[in-house]
């Protein structure tokens, strides 16, 4: 038995492996690639407020949803009507909304962040 050449099937299935790795390269690339985080969008307080939203988001999930998420964006930031002042070393007011995505850019969560909370407005996952 000549164990020189490879089975044709074999060969399917080690392309469609490799197919298979191509394509979540890229879906977890391209959103890294041709997205920004949004926070430049504001200066000032609005832009301070913006970016530690941002980083509350991306650091109270766990490393789980980490290794999901491709890119978190911040899509608003509004006045707080409560006028609650958050944040160090500078005071900042806001309620900010924070978008995170998954592979290829699709939207999985939402995020409200205010001085007193972070809550979650819409998911995708049940």
């Amino acid at each position: 038995m000549d164990t020189t050449t490879a089975h044709p099937w074999r060969v399917r299935i080690l392309l469609a492996a490799g197919a298979c790795i191509l394509t979540l390269c890229l879906g977890c690339t391209l959103p890294r690639l041709f997205m920004s985080d949004g926070t430049e969008r504001w200066d000032g307080v609005d832009g301070i407020a913006a970016r530690q939203a941002h980083n509350e988001v991306h650091y109270m999930r766990s490393p789980i949803q980490q290794l999901v998420t491709t890119r978190l964006r911040v899509i608003d930031v509004q006045p707080d009507p409560a006028g609650c002042v958050w944040g160090a070393p500078t005071p900042v007011t806001g309620v900010v909304t924070v978008q995170v995505y998954t592979l290829f850019g699709v939207p999985l969560e939402q995020w409200v962040v205010t001085c007193g909370s972070s809550r979650m407005t819409s998911s995708l996952l049940p």
